[in-house]
């Protein structure tokens, strides 16, 4: 097919859910994307579709008033069918399968309140047209693209198919979300859509075929790290033009591409413990790795890292519970710990004394300011801020909930804080006053601050993770995890360190499922860890991500390209790697596994040519 097809004997049917009468966020955006569509479409130098051709449902409220204009427009279409759905994507709790959400819809009963997509793939395969284009801007949409795929029973349905042509497109894969972000007029799959229709492509011919369309579509979103679409192709499909190139005659040059990283890792030493190692950070400029093992915090010396010489310098055995969180100074000399039955300040320089006792008992996380003079203590009931040097308590924070998560902005004036209420809070430091509240529909595990102070990330039990505006409290992007049974909860946000992979920060959140997820106020396509993601570390310069996954693996990635750079495997394989950390000057990683073991590998990263 050499042109685009013929508008007279082709159908559009366009559906999008964007209000939600249940528990669903709404999605207004999913409103524009219709309107958008329908109007792009229509015009001459795109596609030229009459008006009469193509079918609008908006919010439908009903298996039947979504299924039966595709139906109609099935038995009416000789040339193209394409149906174009925007909305939430559920999955069912029994199957496993992707369902399509009503006006009524939720998600823990989409088995019978929301339309299951085998009813679309009956409705086409029912018809006369040649060529079927499903497009899913949904969440799991990737999950249909399996009636597609070859082998096995999936294979079967897809070879039962009568077109010669069939293209299936997700914007998002069949574990992970789409995403809406709040104040865009459409969503983030769709917007690049309706670029590419628009503006056309330059330097290619004068018409768009599906794979140029999908590719530059994909390209566009891996570039502002959104979530990567997904497609099936029957047969030739992906050959198939589809509108007319606007961008036609117009010259284009090559986009200059990031140059390619190469990281060389050389395994050191693995260090073997009697308990499990959990949490694991560099002191002293990374000449010393300070661990929490089993009940003891742990000191030891790296003399001659090169050779991985290792000994331990200090120890503590604590009668209480494990250790429940551990903070390094900015000049590396000073450590805090904390445990339910306590929490104690350490000089970890060699002959120092033991670490000093605070007196705060049920502390379950600690942060100190950037300078290091101030220390934060999240207890039960409040926050305690010391003077770090001088071992004196300052302030007294409030809070009606257990503390799970503190850090400091980087000028220290501001404290964030989290709460198990589903509270989270920014103090001023000085003066002890609250200057902004925000809230989950559940407990809050974690904060993270960008750089400047002007945003703070919140990691929730909701199966959410938000960006906030520090300044006027506006939520600008949620990414909520919907319902799957293998998702929990966002256990932490992080926030990088520098901007050497662009002008934003970049964000990671652990826990939400089988993957990393990093944005730059948007969410792009996750890190393929097969378990779950424990923990994350950006380098000290930005560029690299390690991750720590209960699939016994530490990775490396590069997060201009999202390439893994490194792969470490913990053995024996027991519960996973729990902790990763970078050397302050990025040369060295440290893994810590469950398998009471650490790893120590050095690093050497070069730009190629």
């Amino acid at each position: 097919m050499s042109t685009v097809p013929d508008p007279s004997a082709s159908r559009l049917v366009l559906i999008g859910t964007s209000e939600y009468s249940g528990s669903l966020d709404d999605l207004p955006a999913v409103a524009t994307n219709l309107a958008a569509l329908a109007e792009t479409f229509g015009m001459s130098d795109v596609w030229g579709l009459p008006t009469r051709n193509c079918a609008v449902i908006h919010n439908p409220t009903s298996i039947t008033e979504m299924i039966e204009p595709i139906v109609q427009a099935a038995a009416e279409a000789t040339d193209t069918l394409l149906v174009y759905y925007a909305g939430h994507g559920l999955i069912s709790r029994q199957a496993g399968e992707l369902h399509l959400a009503l006006s009524g819809s939720e998600m823990l009963t989409a088995y019978y309140t929301a339309v299951p997509y085998d009813l679309i793939r009956e409705a086409l395969n029912g018809g006369r047209a040649k060529r079927h284009i499903v497009i899913l801007d949904c969440c799991y949409g990737g999950r249909a693209l399996g009636r597609m795929s070859g082998g096995g029973a999936a294979g079967a349905v897809a070879d039962e198919a009568v077109t010669e042509g069939t293209y299936l497109i997700a914007a998002a894969a069949e574990t992970k979300t789409a995403l809406s972000v709040p104040g865009e007029p459409h969503t983030a799959f769709t917007a690049e859509l309706l670029t590419v229709l628009r503006e056309g492509l330059a330097g290619r011919g004068p018409h768009l075929d599906l794979d140029s369309i999908y590719h530059e579509v994909e390209a566009s979103l891996r570039a502002k790290r959104r979530p990567l679409p997904q497609r099936r192709i029957r047969n030739t499909a992906g050959q198939l033009v589809l509108v007319y190139n606007r961008a036609f005659g117009v010259s284009s040059e090559e986009p200059v591409q990031a140059p390619p990283v190469s990281l060389t890792g050389r395994h050191l030493r693995t260090l073997t413990k009697e308990a499990f190692v959990y949490a694991v950070t560099f002191i002293e400029d990374g000449t010393g790795l300070a661990i929490a093992c089993g009940k003891r915090v742990e000191l030891l010396s790296l003399t001659g890292w090169v050779n991985a010489r290792v000994q331990q310098r200090r120890g503590r055995l604590f009668s209480g519970p494990f250790i429940r969180d551990l903070a390094v100074a900015s000049d590396g000399r000073r450590l805090a710990s904390a445990t339910d039955q306590g929490t104690w300040i350490w000089d970890v320089r060699e002959g120092q004394p033991e670490p000093t006792e605070t007196g705060l008992n049920g502390a379950g996380s600690v942060a100190f300011s950037p300078d290091g003079q101030w220390l934060a203590f999240g207890r039960y009931d409040a926050v305690h801020i010391w003077d770090s040097r001088v071992g004196a308590e300052l302030l007294a924070l409030p809070h009606s909930g257990y503390i799970s998560g503190l850090v400091f902005s980087a000028d220290g004036t501001r404290l964030a804080t989290a709460d198990h209420t589903g509270t989270a809070r920014i103090w001023d430091t000085a003066t002890g006053s609250e200057i902004l509240t925000i809230t989950h529909s559940d407990r809050v595990n974690a904060v993270a601050l960008s750089p400047d102070g002007t945003l703070l990330t919140t990691g929730g039990r909701d199966r959410s993770a938000r960006i906030w505006d520090t300044t006027t409290g506006n939520n600008i992007l949620t990414v909520v995890h919907e319902w799957d049974p293998g998702l929990p909860e966002i256990h932490k946000p992080y926030i990088s360190p520098g901007d050497d992979v662009g002008d934003k920060p970049v964000y990671a959140t652990t826990g939400g499922g089988r993957g990393e997820l990093v944005y730059d106020y948007g969410p792009s396509e996750q890190f393929s860890n097969r378990g779950m993601v424990r923990d994350v570390a950006f380098s000290p310069d930005g560029r690299l991500l390690a991750t720590a996954s209960e699939d016994n693996t530490a990775r490396v990635w590069d997060l201009r390209t999202g390439t893994e750079l490194l792969k470490i495997v913990h053995t024996p394989a027991l519960n996973g790697v729990g902790s990763v950390a970078f050397s302050p000057d990025g040369k060295l990683l440290a893994s810590a596994g469950y398998a009471k073991a650490i790893q120590l590998w050095q690093l050497e990263i070069e730009d190629n040519p």
